[in-house]
């Protein structure tokens, strides 16, 4: 990541206390507004957030890949890691239960974000500091219907300004009540420093906002809103 001089658990940490609008603002400065997932994965519970390096996964409806064998999700996630799923056409099942969940959390996995379903939701929701972004829950199993084809390569998760956002392994994910957004890896550290820099001007606005101050004033003189 460009400039990065921290380990990859501070900027975990870092991008854990922001939240969704700057960063989003730094990357349109770097001419990259498309990186928002689309609108409707959102967070299980909405006090979820997650931060962290992306493990991918891609899957397919089982009927294609009978009697194929699928790569093992345990072996390849990572203290730190978030796993992101392309669910592929099959968007009836819960792609991610609460065994599975369990079992991710158990190898170091901070959560997962599905472009689909996920199940057992209340399994998900017990378990400690995890997040979990989807489209919807369901109580249908995957086994029969889906199948996973392929993992750390690059996949298209569905956008909200674009029709697909492209996720690379290694890149930063974030996400908060508002929703998803990708760093692409090697801008993730300039992305943070950046973005912490107008969360800290914001926060200082918006405390003399309360106190009173005229907001147009606070926003010419902390360069927000």
């Amino acid at each position: 990541m460009t400039g990065e001089k921290i380990s990859v658990k501070e900027m975990c940490e870092r991008y854990r206390k922001l939240y969704g609008g700057p960063i989003c603002d730094v990357l349109d400065r770097l001419n990259l507004p498309n990186q928002w997932l689309h609108k409707n994965i959102k967070p299980l519970r909405l006090d979820m957030v997650v931060a962290g390096p992306a493990v991918t996964a891609k899957a397919i409806c089982r009927p294609r890949w009978e009697g194929a064998t699928s790569p093992d999700l345990m072996k390849i996630v990572y203290p730190g890691c978030v796993l992101v799923l392309d669910a592929g056409k099959e968007q009836l099942s819960g792609h991610i239960g609460g065994i599975t969940a369990n079992s991710l959390w158990a190898k170091g996995c901070q959560g997962v974000v599905v472009d689909g379903g996920i199940r057992d939701s209340s399994q998900h929701l017990a378990i400690p500091n995890w997040s979990c972004f989807c489209r919807y829950t369901s109580p249908l199993e995957q086994g029969p219907r889906v199948a996973i084809l392929e993992v750390e390569k690059p996949i298209y998760m569905s956008g909200s300004l674009t029709s697909v956002v492209t996720v690379n392994p290694g890149d930063f994910v974030f996400g908060d009540s508002d929703g998803v957004i990708i760093i692409p890896r090697e801008v993730a550290y300039d992305v943070l420093l950046q973005a912490e820099d107008i969360a800290a001007r914001e926060g200082e606005g918006i405390e003399k906002i309360r106190k009173g101050a005229d907001a147009e004033i606070i926003k010419e003189k902390y360069r927000i809103g």
